[in-house]
C-alpha cells in the first residue's frame, strides 16, 4: 500500500512536470507561429509590391488615361525618381507606343530600367524572406511537433497516474478486506480464549471434585487403622482401673474397725 501511494505521488509529480513542459512548448509554438505568420505577411507584402511594379512595367507599352498616368507619377515619386522623368511621363504615356519618338522613347526607356531594377530588388528581397520564412516555418513545425510530443507525454502520465490510483484503490480494498479478516480472526480467537478459560475453570472444578472424592474414599481406611489403637488404650485403662480397685480394697482391709 505504501509503495502504491509512493507511486501515485511520483506519477502526480511527473504529470505536473509534463503539463508544465506542455505549457512551455505551447508558448514556444505560439511564438513560432506568430513569427511564421509575420514572415508570411512580409513575403505577401513584398510580392504585392513586386506585382504592382510588374503591372506598371506591363502597362507602360499602352496608351494610358490621366488616372493611370497619375499612378505612374505617384510611384516614381515614392522611389525618388528624377523630377524630369516624372514630368515627361504624361506626354509619353498619353500616346500610343508607335507614336512615341525622341525624348518620349528616352523617358520610356528610363522608366523601364527603373521598374526592372525594382523588380530585381523585390525578387532578391522575396527570395531572402522566403529563406527566412522557411526557417521560421520549420521552427514553428518543430515547436508544434514538440508540443504534440509533450501532449502525448501528458496523456501517458495521466494513464500512468490512473493506473497507480487504481492500484491504490485495489490495495485499499485488499487492506480493508485483510483488516476485516483480522478482526474476524481476533473475534474467533477471543471466542476460543473464552472457551479455553471456561474449560480451564471446569477442569479446576473437576480436579477439586476428584480430590474431594478421593478424600471421601480414603476416609474409612484411616478409621479402621486407628481402631486397634483405641482398643489397646481401653485395655490399658481397664487394667489400671482394676489395679486401683485392688489397692483400695487392701487399704480398707488393713484399717482397724472402730466400734
Amino acid at each position: 500500500m505504501e509503495a502504491a501511494q509512493t507511486t501515485v505521488k511520483a506519477q502526480k509529480d511527473k504529470l505536473d512536470n509534463c503539463r508544465q513542459q506542455q505549457a512551455s512548448e505551447q508558448e514556444e509554438h505560439t511564438r513560432a507561429e506568430a513569427a511564421d505568420a509575420a514572415k508570411a505577411q512580409e513575403v505577401a507584402v513584398n510580392e504585392q509590391a513586386k506585382a504592382e511594379v510588374v503591372r506598371l512595367l506591363e502597362g507602360m507599352g499602352q496608351q494610358l488615361d490621366g488616372d493611370s498616368i497619375v499612378v505612374y507619377q505617384t510611384y516614381l515619386k515614392g522611389v525618388n525618381a528624377e523630377p524630369t522623368l516624372i514630368a515627361a511621363l504624361r506626354s509619353a504615356l498619353e500616346k500610343e507606343s508607335s507614336q512615341r519618338c525622341g525624348f518620349d522613347c528616352v523617358a520610356m526607356e528610363h522608366l523601364k530600367n527603373i521598374l526592372e531594377h525594382k523588380i530585381r530588388e523585390w525578387d532578391a528581397a522575396i527570395a531572402a524572406m522566403a529563406v527566412a520564412k522557411a526557417n521560421v516555418h520549420a521552427e514553428a513545425l518543430g515547436a508544434w511537433a514538440i508540443r504534440e510530443l509533450a501532449g502525448e507525454h501528458v496523456q501517458e502520465a495521466v494513464v500512468e497516474l490512473e493506473a497507480a490510483e487504481a492500484a491504490v484503490a485495489a490495495g485499499t480494498e485488499q487492506l480493508n478486506a485483510a483488516r476485516e479478516a483480522e478482526q474476524h480472526e481476533e473475534a474467533v480467537l477471543a471466542h476460543y480464549l473464552t472457551d479455553l478459560t471456561l474449560a480451564g475453570e471446569k477442569l479446576r472444578q473437576c480436579g477439586d471434585a476428584l480430590e474431594a472424592l478421593m478424600s471421601v474414599e480414603a476416609g474409612p481406611k484411616v478409621v479402621q487403622e486407628a481402631a486397634p489403637v483405641l482398643a489397646t488404650g481401653m485395655d490399658v485403662d481397664v487394667e489400671m482401673a482394676a489395679e486401683k480397685m485392688d489397692t483400695s480394697m487392701d487399704v480398707e482391709m488393713t484399717l482397724p474397725v472402730v466400734a
